[in-house]
């Protein structure tokens, strides 16, 4: 796990390095900030808080692309680490999936499971047999 949550810091610092420079320094500034703040919360394991923070950055993105003081093409490309950055703290915070264990089952030998002697004296209903003059 502790190499999960390590591949989560380094895709939210890619993000800081990659995504978040944009000609003017403050939404720059802003959005850096958010990207710091998340990294500290993966790191310390707080994954709602890093999910809440990926949740700012994400509207943040929106309103400065919104406003022209970020490009539609670096907007969309942290929007796409944002997404792996998502998908990896909800592989950290899903619930581990039990190992399946096998089960043993009971082998039948027998066709029918009528062993031995069945108590019939041969006549199988088809009319010919002891006392039915069939010999």
């Amino acid at each position: 796990m502790r190499r999960t949550t390590r591949a989560v810091i380094m895709t939210i610092a890619a993000l800081a390095l990659a995504g978040c420079a944009s000609p003017s320094p403050s939404p720059a500034a802003a959005l850096q900030a958010l990207v710091a703040d998340a990294a500290e919360q993966a790191q310390s394991g707080d994954y709602a808080g890093a999910t809440a923070t990926i949740d700012d950055l994400e509207n943040q993105v929106a309103a400065d692309r919104s406003s022209g003081r970020l490009s539609t093409d670096r907007a969309d490309a942290i929007d796409a680490t944002i997404a792996l950055v998502r998908a990896d703290i909800a592989a950290l915070t899903a619930p581990a999936s039990p190992t399946p264990r096998p089960t043993s089952t009971t082998v039948s030998t027998g066709g029918s499971g009528n062993h031995g002697d069945n108590g019939s004296s041969g006549n199988n209903g088809n009319g010919k047999g002891k006392g039915k003059g069939g010999g």
